[in-house]
């Protein structure tokens, strides 16, 4: 074929617009243009299909981007979406921008088109887009890299390392029933995954579709390559399905929570424990606990629990609390306040931690149902420069991946500290600055004049004696992100999901 286009005569005069020419994947010849929507390319095209009719098929790739348009009412179509995406767009609609439209929570549907990039790029700087009688959120959807060769996530097929024989078994099976002699979409079978049967899973196990976004074993697979990419130095993971080869594994004893330091060496977890419903570990100076409640759990052990690890956590600074708790409160977005949702409260009001879930986004979603069951507690410390999200990141689970960024510095106490001769207490001095004040008011402001009296009632009762010296500490700067020691104000000092996989 690159014969052919160097020597045909008819090809000559067209080759100014050619930027380059090289070997596909599997092993076609790739002409890359370098304007696609000049005249040229389509004269090139077919010029093309005469020069080597019957010896080959000729096809034109552009660069799309895929977008999903979201909130769309139950009986909006395909065709008023179209219509509204290319409205005030000076160019014909093309044959395949047709949407695929899928239903989703509350009666609404989303709308997946592919567009060309400067056309998705304008839509996605507005946010918005208004399609019949709703408003509707336009975001870019992200698809993870696969390889069709082994179903793997994180590289191509040109790039696989698969045996041949697995290779070859997973091309001639079906994507829907495992399969040969078929494809997926003219599939009659009951769904058997390939991934979950290859890992030695019972046929219970892996009764659902290779491609289908419930897959465990695809899940497990694209928390490695989302960690790779996201920089995520810590997972948190509820109802895991399987521990990772790489890394540090930490689970609870009924392997319902993990904490994994992902590709770290053993001694970035330290402190390591495992209880029934929870797993601790401590990463460069914070404390970790992953937890997963199981809905079927009794209320009174579902309260053992929970204190358990407020007891366990009590006297650790900073922690991080986060897991799948399956508890319902409107303090971090439900619609009602369930008991489980009273005891986490109160167990956790006597800890310095702050909530971070904002309500904004359900952390799980399953056939149309939608539910805030993903808590994160972080302590104050971890919270002041830190990022928490909800993502949109793909993981095969029906629960979101949470991203929490936080950039911690360990503040050493300053070099000279005031402390007190004991020995010189005066009892009748002290009792007598303590009865003198009368405290009214709300409780913070009763904290602070409580505080500031002690401190007055000892400076009258006893002497002053000053303790430490010598030159301050430095701020403890190291950046986590990434795993590598260093000063830097806008880098996050930690990265961890929650809960990823499962389900």
């Amino acid at each position: 074929m690159l014969r052919i286009v160097k020597t045909e005569p008819s090809l000559q005069g067209l080759k100014e617009g050619v930027q380059g020419l090289r070997r596909t994947a599997n092993g076609g010849l790739l002409v890359r243009m370098q304007k696609s929507l000049d005249p040229s390319t389509q004269q090139l095209q077919a010029a093309l299909k005469t020069a080597i009719s019957g010896k080959a098929k000729v096809t034109v790739m552009q660069e799309t981007v895929q977008v999903e348009i979201r909130d769309l009412d139950d009986l909006t179509s395909g065709e008023e979406v179209t219509m509204a995406l290319f409205a005030g767009e000076d160019c014909d609609i093309p044959s395949d921008a047709a949407p695929r439209m899928r239903k989703a929570f509350g009666g609404t549907q989303i709308a997946t088109v592919s567009l060309r990039p400067e056309h998705a790029r304008r839509l996605l700087e507005k946010g918005k887009i208004r399609i019949g009688w709703v408003v509707c959120r336009i975001r870019e959807k992200l698809e993870p890299r696969r390889c069709y060769k082994c179903m793997g996530f994180g590289h191509t097929s040109a790039r696989c390392r698969a045996s041949e024989a697995t290779a070859k078994a997973t091309q001639e099976a079906c994507f829907k029933c495992g399969g040969t002699g078929h494809k997926h979409y003219t599939c009659q079978g009951k769904p058997r995954c390939i991934l979950c049967t290859r890992g030695g899973k019972t046929a219970r196990d892996a009764e659902h579709a290779t491609l289908s976004r419930i897959c465990p074993e695809s899940a497990q697979d694209l928390l490695s390559q989302t960690a790779s990419e996201q920089n995520i130095d810590v997972a948190i993971l509820s109802e895991p399905y399987r521990p990772k080869p790489e890394g540090v594994w930490q689970q609870s004893t009924n392997g319902g929570a993990a904490i994994w330091s992902c590709g770290q060496p053993p001694g970035h977890l330290a402190q390591r424990a495992t209880r029934p419903g929870y797993a601790r570990a401590k990463f460069q100076g914070t404390t970790i606990f992953s937890c997963y409640l199981a809905p079927s759990l009794h209320t009174d052990e579902f309260r053992e629990i929970v204190q358990e690890i407020a007891q366990d956590a009590r006297g650790r600074s900073p922690v991080i609390i986060a897991g799948d708790f399956n508890a319902w409160s409107t303090a971090w977005g439900s619609t009602r306040t369930t008991q489980r949702g009273t005891i986490i409260l109160d167990a956790f009001s006597t800890l310095d931690v702050c909530l971070l879930n904002d309500g904004r986004r359900c952390t799980f979603s399953k056939s149309g149902r939608e539910s805030y069951i993903d808590l994160t507690f972080a302590s104050p410390e971890l919270t002041r420069n830190s990022y928490w999200e909800v993502t949109h990141l793909l993981t095969y689970s029906d629960h979101a991946a949470i991203v929490f960024h936080t950039r911690h510095n360990q503040l050493h106490q300053t070099s000279r500290e005031t402390a007190y001769r004991v020995h010189t207490l005066s009892s009748e001095v002290l009792l007598s600055c303590m009865d003198a004040n009368t405290i009214t008011g709300e409780a913070n402001t009763c904290a602070d004049v409580i505080s500031a009296t002690i401190k007055a009632s000892c400076d009258a009762a006893m002497e002053k004696s000053t303790k430490g010296g010598g030159r301050p500490q430095p701020e403890a700067n190291v950046s986590l992100q990434g795993g590598d020691a260093k000063e830097a104000e806008d880098a996050p000092r930690r990265s961890c999901t929650s809960p990823g996989t499962g389900k």
